[in-house]
């Protein structure tokens, strides 16, 4: 997979994202089942393990080393509208934030192990990330058609 193969796939998650565009905090916050989770929380979830690649591709240093995946799916304490705002704002600035870090790395970066993984650095970003984050947008898709609303 190369560089602009792994920059389309970026663009087009990024477009995919606009499922969340139009959502009021209620419709964000609507669990289909107790143990289901709400839009909200899958886009907590998606920033979550967004930034941390983020910070890994930056060389900052991760606050956590082993995360209780469940606890990336959390909510905020206040579920207004502007605090949904907010947390679209965060969503889209660390997909372009990625973005942005991803098309500034060298072509020769993309063979390279991912940091501690053995894993080249193509295929964490095009299978991994990209994969990881088109089910969850496909769950939220899925969440807002149970609502009953369309795009």
């Amino acid at each position: 997979m190369t560089k602009e193969m792994i920059l389309s796939l970026f663009d087009r998650r990024f477009q995919e994202m606009d499922a969340i565009q139009g959502l009021t905090a209620e419709q964000a916050s609507w669990q289909p089942s107790k143990e289901g989770y709400s839009i909200w929380q899958i886009v907590n979830h998606l920033i979550f393990w967004n930034s941390r690649m983020l910070n890994q591709f930056q060389g900052k240093a991760q606050s956590e080393t082993n995360v209780d995946n469940n606890a990336t799916f959390e909510m905020p304490e206040e579920t207004s509208d502007a605090v949904w705002q907010k947390t679209i704002e965060q969503i889209y600035s660390v997909f372009r934030e990625m973005q942005e870090t991803v098309s500034q790395l060298d072509d020769s970066r993309f063979d390279e192990p991912a940091g501690d993984e053995r894993t080249p650095l193509k295929v964490v970003l095009g299978e991994d990330i990209v994969m990881h984050d088109s089910y969850h947008i496909g769950q939220i898709l899925y969440i807002r058609k149970l609502q009953g609303i369309t795009r």
